[in-house]
């Protein structure tokens, strides 16, 4: 079996660029690999050759007969925030204040340049702490564009916390961990820091 495989758009000139070894009549022919093939449309036709030399009429396929898609690309983001539960306002980043008792969520806008759907992942600890890369507050998975909320972190011990994020497609690739600020606190009493 003879293959030309060309990227489109394109001519065919007759020359094959990929051959399968010479099989017993009545057997399958199996070409070589077509490997390293930029993102695009992709037309091929083929044509059987015997051993003497002598070469059937080449047979033509739609056009075209294969997409490759570009590599997945990793989603980018906003401004991440943190927001009070209890009242949707956001909180300053550093030094946000939360009364002991009352959750906080976080959200972002994700875009993804394939047009994935895309999450937010966060990774959230009392200070001090050192990050693992094991995201504790995760959002659905979210159109490209749209806003990605986690669920809410509640039942928070007072004290100091910080956080960090990411952004991850459908498909498992992943931004890079942003952290932000150092000094949130949640306290006893009413008046406190996230």
């Amino acid at each position: 079996m003879e293959v030309e495989l060309h990227q489109l758009p394109a001519s065919f000139t007759g020359t094959p660029n990929y051959v399968s070894p010479y099989v017993s009549s009545g057997s399958v022919a199996t070409t070589t690999t077509a490997t390293g093939l930029a993102a695009g449309n992709y037309g091929w036709r083929y044509r059987v050759v015997d051993s003497g030399g002598h070469a059937g009429v080449w047979v033509t396929e739609s056009n075209p007969d294969f997409t490759v898609q570009p590599q997945n690309q990793s989603p980018t983001h906003g401004v991440a925030s943190q927001v009070r539960a209890d009242t949707g306002a956001v909180l300053p980043d550093p030094n946000g204040v939360v009364p002991y008792g009352v959750g906080v969520y976080f959200r972002v806008t994700p875009t993804d340049p394939d047009g994935d759907t895309a999450r937010m992942e966060v990774e959230l600890h009392p200070l001090p702490a050192s990050f693992t890369g094991t995201a504790n507050y995760v959002s659905p998975y979210v159109s490209s564009g749209s806003v990605a909320t986690t669920t809410t972190a509640t039942g928070l011990a007072a004290g100091n916390y910080g956080w960090r994020y990411r952004v991850v497609d459908s498909l498992g690739n992943a931004g890079t961990w942003v952290t932000r600020s150092e000094e949130r606190r949640v306290g006893k009493e009413c008046r406190s820091r996230w």
